[in-house]
């Protein structure tokens, strides 16, 4: 996408009617070259967002320098970064840099395992493919409810109680896309800047990145082999301050595969019970 789509996809929403054209402009070193630039700073009245519609309808824009968009001196004394200060805190996913680098050893001859992205080995089902094509034909290709198709949240309210044992009404469920937009949309709906997150470690590298990204912090708690690396009360109790919001709790463990049994539940849930302040997100 040309840089300079990006900032007329940005205008269109603030203003229907194009303004007049104006002469073009490059990117000269770190900065817009050349007199156009001093409409910015006041003269015949032209806005920073004027200027740049005007430069895109009549010619488009080279790519700038990568640091350009974000450079305090680009645009006057009054500077808007394109991108978002919180993108700062979020790492490259490992779990992409691995898979990468696995492909590219398989495509170099080398016989190689991947244990990064966690894909089963064998193919979707015959019965769930052909339930799909099913609903496909019978035209269920609309836009269905924000919390889910009214079957399905009781289909899994029954699953809770079929094979868990809980009592869960359908108004109870929402349907997501996936383990990760349901757990970002929790902490999303309820993070305040500074809130902790206990994480035991070993954890799925999408945990703290979610945190990151919804202004929290994570609280990292170590297990070991030793204790088959499950997170341990003792351990979470030291763990949890006045600040904590969560714990994130992966039982089945990903990548550990570590599964906690009854008791050491119950042990967890004594401390949290002493802590009513704190959330549990499970996954």
């Amino acid at each position: 996408m040309k840089f300079g789509n990006v900032i007329y996809s940005v205008f269109k929403c603030q203003r229907e009617t194009p303004p007049p054209l104006a002469p073009p402009l490059e990117w000269e070193g770190d900065a817009l070259f050349p007199s156009p630039l001093r409409a910015l700073e006041g003269g015949g009245g032209a806005s920073r967002r004027t200027l740049a519609i005007q430069i895109i309808q009549t010619k488009p824009l080279r790519p700038p320098p990568a640091f350009a968009i974000a450079n305090p001196q680009t645009f006057g004394a009054n500077p808007m970064a394109f991108l978002a200060d919180v993108l700062s805190r979020v790492k490259p996913s490992a779990t992409i840099v691995i898979t990468q680098k696995a492909r590219e050893l398989k495509a170099a001859g080398k016989d190689i395992i991947s244990l990064s992205v966690g894909e089963p080995d064998f193919d979707t089902p015959d019965n769930i493919k052909e339930a799909a094509i099913a609903a496909i034909r019978r035209g269920e290709t609309k836009y269905p409810p924000v919390s889910g198709i009214q079957p399905l949240r009781e289909a899994i309210a029954a699953k809770f109680k079929r094979e868990n044992g809980l009592d869960y009404k359908p108004s109870q469920t929402i349907v997501g896309t996936g383990g990760k937009q349901v757990l970002y949309n929790a902490l999303l709906a309820t993070l305040n800047p500074g809130d902790e997150v206990v994480i035991p470690t070993p954890y799925w590298v999408s945990y703290p990145e979610m945190v990151a990204l919804n202004g929290g912090t994570s609280v990292f708690v170590p297990t070991t082999l030793e204790n088959n690396f499950k997170l341990r009360a003792a351990d979470l109790d030291r763990a949890i301050t006045p600040k904590t919001k969560w714990v994130m709790l992966n039982s089945p463990s990903n990548p550990s595969g570590a599964a906690y049994n009854y008791d050491e539940l119950k042990a967890i849930t004594d401390v949290l019970v002493a802590h009513p302040h704190v959330w549990v997100l499970t996954d």
